[in-house]
């Protein structure tokens, strides 16, 4: 029965996209948001080798359309990244992440939560490739990133204690029991609970 469910809903997403390029082309715009969701539809059915030609092929359009810079293809270039990852090609995701960092920082400035967000993610992606020192410096990065954002707000606890997770992951004990005291203090001034750290950090 599940199976059934499965494949009428990809018949439908591929309907959805064969409708789209009848009316407007094979390389309109419009058809990037279908070729989304059957990308999607593909990850959550663990179908991960199906996903990679939909994504490309919806980052190709979008590269025909705005130019291979647009601030459009960042979210496409990051879900082509993270199936790399899941598809351990790693050394495919990290120039894709690379991209998104830059299409970021010129959209929106280098202080701004999508950047710090493409720095972690970087990070990541050159820590399953064991490049520690450039792991090391993209999390540094990225905590004074979300320092300029959010100073010692009651948001900052939450990303402090993420944070020291992260270097306590690459063996730097001594900074992440830094950022461990720092989140402590910060929980202390705003009456916060670790819990609620916790929570926000998972959410």
């Amino acid at each position: 029965e599940d199976q059934g469910r499965s494949d009428r809903t990809e018949a439908l997403y591929k309907q959805t996209i064969a409708m789209y390029e009848k009316k407007f082309g094979p390389d309109h715009a419009d058809i990037v948001t279908a070729l989304g969701n059957l990308a999607f539809f593909y990850e959550q059915q663990k179908r991960y080798a199906d996903a990679e030609p939909v994504y490309k092929r919806a980052i190709s359009i979008y590269s025909k359309t705005f130019g291979t810079r647009h601030r459009s293809l960042a979210p496409y270039f990051k879900k082509l990244a993270l199936l790399y990852n899941k598809l351990n090609k790693n050394f495919q995701a990290v120039p894709l992440f690379q991209r998104v960092l830059d299409i970021n920082e010129k959209s929106y400035g280098k202080v701004h939560p999508f950047v710090a967000s493409d720095l972690m993610n970087l990070a990541d992606a050159y820590r399953l490739l064991g490049e520690y020192e450039q792991v090391e410096s993209l999390y540094h990065r990225a905590l004074n990133t979300w320092d300029e954002i959010l100073g010692d707000t009651p948001e900052m606890h939450s990303v402090l204690d993420h944070m020291a997770d992260k270097f306590r992951a690459i063996k730097k004990k001594k900074i992440a029991r830094k950022l461990r005291k720092r989140a402590k203090a910060i929980r202390k001034q705003y009456n916060l609970t670790e819990v609620e750290a916790l929570n926000e950090i998972d959410n």
